[in-house]
């Protein structure tokens, strides 16, 4: 029998109240990525679980996925693990210790967030954050660029700190970086704000398939 399951928790979305706007934006993660994610966290339930006779068939770019299993209920017990925070976070925390960037930059979010059985912590996300700038991920830049901005985590807020993170994140190519790169200089962090600027950025980051950037550029066009 076949069977579908929803994406699972993955920190590649981003719910940030901006000082501009508050939405929710998903990060720089291409489908790709989260569908690497999704097989990773499904290896992970089955060792969990001890369920061998479940199958993952098809991983859609979006993270829903289709399994083979001979019976619902040891689906089920898959399904429940996948939706799991905690075993999120424990894959993230595996995957960071040995060196993965992206999982760096995931794992502070979950601390940021406090999910997964983590208690939330702004100061453990700062420190993951920056082991993943340094690593070179653009999306735990941008990430850092927000906490400098914010002066969270122990960190005195500084918005030309802030923006520098920005600029190297969305150097990278990072969609949420640009996305934050376009925000800084529509409100001037750091300096005067720059319109023509923004809009670049924000187009940049619309055309990486980063929708609110797309919205933000089309209010700035009308």
């Amino acid at each position: 029998m076949r069977f579908t399951g929803r994406a699972p928790f993955s920190a590649c979305r981003r719910a940030s109240a901006l000082a501009l706007i508050s939405l929710t934006v998903s990060c720089g993660c291409a489908g790709t990525a989260q569908q690497q994610w999704v097989k990773a966290k499904f290896a992970e339930c089955k060792n969990t679980t001890g369920v061998d006779e479940v199958t993952l068939d098809r991983v859609q770019p979006n993270g829903n996925w289709a399994a083979t299993s001979q019976s619902r209920s040891d689906f089920a017990k898959i399904e429940s693990c996948m939706q799991d925070d905690a075993v999120s976070a424990r894959l993230y925390r595996r995957q960071a210790e040995s060196g993965n960037a992206v999982a760096m930059a995931n794992l502070g979010r979950v601390y940021e967030e406090g999910r997964g059985g983590l208690t939330k912590s702004d100061v453990d996300a700062v420190l993951w954050y920056r082991r993943g700038a340094e690593a070179g991920n653009g999306q735990a830049m941008a990430s850092l660029g927000l906490m400098y901005e914010g002066g969270r985590g122990g960190l005195v807020k500084d918005l030309d700190e802030a923006l520098r993170w920005y600029r190297k994140g969305a150097d990278t190519g990072d969609r949420f970086a640009m996305y934050c790169m376009g925000r800084a200089r529509e409100m001037g962090l750091g300096g005067s704000s720059d319109r023509h600027e923004a809009i670049e950025w924000y187009r940049k980051a619309a055309a990486s398939g980063f929708p609110p950037a797309a919205e933000r550029l089309r209010t700035l066009q009308e």
